[in-house]
């Protein structure tokens, strides 16, 4: 099963908590800079460290083991309730229930 995650850019600080805990190494912080003048986390669905030829290439022969699995740790670590996470195939979101730090 795919997951794709979204990150509410405006209201995502660039704390580096998801870019920190994910154990796939799927995140990283942007170069642009969001409305409240922060770099916001930014979801690049591969490991940071693979260029994207060569993660296309491992996808193909190891069936999405270095892809996201959905386990929401990303998702629990936001202090911002910035992140959510979506089952690709189902459409289905996961509800964040943590109240935005504003």
């Amino acid at each position: 099963m795919k997951f794709k995650i979204e990150i509410l850019e405006d209201i995502c600080k660039g704390c580096g908590l998801c870019v920190s805990f994910c154990p796939k190494q799927l995140f990283k912080i942007s170069e642009k800079i969001n409305i409240k003048g922060y770099h916001p986390a930014e979801w690049i669905g591969r490991p940071y460290f693979i260029s994207e030829e060569k993660f296309e290439k491992l996808e193909k022969e190891k069936k999405n083991l270095i892809s996201c699995v959905g386990c929401g740790v990303c998702y629990n670590v936001c202090p911002e309730a910035a992140i959510k996470i979506y089952k690709e195939a189902m459409g289905v979101e996961f509800k964040n229930e943590k109240k935005s730090g504003k």
